[in-house]
């Protein structure tokens, strides 16, 4: 995985590098690392569309390889805007309760949108793909981006939980979550979204 957090600019994104590359010999992580990069610096040349910044990034994102990207905007007015593609994700809290989340975007189960460089995988997404939409904030709430290895782990109403019991403190909310996901991840007897999901497709 891989993020990018610009506070001042009220931009945000994480990117997940798909594993199946490793059987090829390509590092996953490097695809996504310089796409985060390359987002980042989309937005801090002043890009506010996250769609752009998708745009941007993956049109000079030039390694083999492709991605899941998650980019949200604060915009004016309180009013956050996210593009999604893929499997990652993000949600919103509210007073310990999930009031929106993304949908997970999959040409089949566990086949999730991606993107990569055009040249050496024209059969990849295209930013235009990704899920767009809006959500009006309120003073308190608290925005959690995250790849598939949360959100197959940890139900959302587990994350909106710690988000308000660490109310006001990211670091130690962040931690309490990936606690916890990577906890659920070892124990062979949990019964996690993605199991659920997995059962569904087979049922």
């Amino acid at each position: 995985d891989s993020c990018f957090v610009l506070k001042q600019s009220g931009a945000f994104g994480v990117f997940d590098g798909v594993g199946g590359w490793a059987e090829e010999g390509v590092d996953p992580a490097e695809y996504s690392e310089k796409f985060a990069e390359k987002s980042a610096e989309s937005a801090m040349r002043g890009t506010r569309d996250p769609v752009q910044i998708m745009t941007d990034a993956h049109a000079s994102t030039q390694v083999i390889g492709s991605c899941t990207a998650c980019i949200a905007v604060l915009q004016n007015g309180g009013v956050l805007e996210i593009a999604n593609l893929g499997d990652a994700g993000a949600m919103v809290a509210r007073s310990g309760e999930c009031i929106y989340r993304t949908a997970s975007q999959q040409h089949e189960f566990n086949l999730p949108y991606q993107l990569g460089w055009e040249k050496v995988y024209p059969e990849g997404d295209k930013p235009s793909a990704a899920d767009r939409v809006e959500v009006k904030l309120k003073d308190g709430d608290a925005l959690v981006l995250g790849s598939d290895g949360l959100w197959d782990n940890v139900p959302h109403d587990e994350i909106a939980a710690l988000c308000a019991k660490h109310d006001g403190d990211a670091e130690a909310c962040a931690e309490a979550i990936a606690t916890l996901a990577f906890g659920y991840s070892c124990d062979p007897e949990y019964d996690s979204p993605f199991t659920q999901e997995a059962r569904k497709v087979s049922d």
